[in-house]
């Protein structure tokens, strides 16, 4: 018997985690791509050993070559959880990977958010948001973008984000689980000295809705899924709506939002 070393390059490591806990996702999550190969590993890590326009990039194990130069190559990614806990969605993956110790480092994993479908798994004590998008017909929207805002003093943060669904009788209908909100907060407001207890927290949910995608259509077209990076990207230029919201920690709230479009 004869034993021969092989040695390749990855291209990437991908990890899919919940978009507002960060945790991994770490039940099978089927990734496609047009020309990739990819080994699945334990914890929901998938390793892409293969990719378009990296021939030469994986055979050169010890230097890679100049080029092309790291982030110039463009991978769409479609990402579905067969067990439709997980809305599927587009992802956009940016090759090659640079070396070093980054967030986009080649040996770290590329964390992938995904959002939760209608009936997608609660985190335990978060606050919970089941909401319905319309237009001003009543008709449902489908992939709008959600948004949980919070502002204090005159800064806002994103606390939480979801997505709509485009599929049969959940069209239109989004899931947003909140983490982090207390049982207790302290006051916050006016330089408050004392703490101030408090059992909700205020909000605004906020939905943008994107009319130009492909799932805007009954019934959306096969395989068209949405990219939230470029949703949120896009939202300034999307129309949209906002209601206030209380949340608290283990309550869920069932709202409505309706979008004007033009």
């Amino acid at each position: 018997m004869r034993w021969e070393t092989v040695e390749r390059r990855i291209v990437a490591a991908l990890q899919p985690v919940e978009v507002n806990t960060g945790r991994p996702v770490t039940t099978p999550v089927l990734i496609r791509g047009q020309g990739i190969r990819q080994v699945r590993k334990p914890g929901g890590v998938t390793v892409i050993t293969r990719a378009p326009q990296l021939e030469a990039y994986v055979q050169r194990f010890e230097a890679p070559p100049a080029q092309p130069a790291p982030g110039t190559v463009a991978l769409p990614l479609d990402l579905e959880d067969p067990r439709g806990r997980y809305l599927p969605r587009r992802y956009l993956l940016r090759l090659p990977r640079p070396p070093g110790d980054g967030p986009e480092a080649l040996f770290r994993a590329q964390a992938i958010p995904l959002y939760p479908s209608p009936s997608g798994p609660v985190p335990a004590g978060a606050a919970v948001l089941r909401v319905t998008v319309t237009d001003g017909d009543g008709t449902p929207l489908p992939a709008a973008y959600l948004r949980v805002l919070r502002t204090v003093n005159g800064n806002t943060t994103v606390l939480a984000r979801g997505l709509t669904d485009w599929r049969g009788r959940a069209r239109g209908e989004g899931l947003i689980c909140v983490p982090g909100i207390p049982v207790t907060t302290w006051g916050e407001e006016n330089g408050a000295d004392q703490p101030v207890l408090l059992t909700t927290v205020d909000a605004e949910l906020e939905a943008s809705f994107d009319a130009s995608l492909a799932l805007a259509e009954e019934p959306p077209a096969a395989g068209a899924f949405p990219n939230p990076d470029v949703l949120e990207q896009n939202l300034a230029a999307l129309p949209n709506a906002r209601i206030p919201v209380s949340l608290a920690s283990g309550r869920t709230l069932t709202v409505t939002l309706v979008i004007n479009l033009p």
